[in-house]
């Protein structure tokens, strides 16, 4: 995404909108607020395996 899109996203979701936050793209957005109400051990697991190895 170009930064002129993001920045135009994000300042139509400050002076349009009544919502709390702004958060785009919307799969990213869905995918990271489902996997806060994991259990903590399965959080990090699952962190573990997604995350590149050093």
């Amino acid at each position: 995404m170009e930064t002129d899109n993001a920045a135009r996203r994000i300042v139509d979701g400050l002076t349009q909108s009544d919502g709390f936050e702004i958060a785009f793209p919307r799969h990213m957005m869905w995918l990271m607020k489902t996997v806060r109400w994991l259990p903590y051990p399965i959080f990090f697991w699952l962190m573990a395996k997604l995350m590149p190895n050093k």
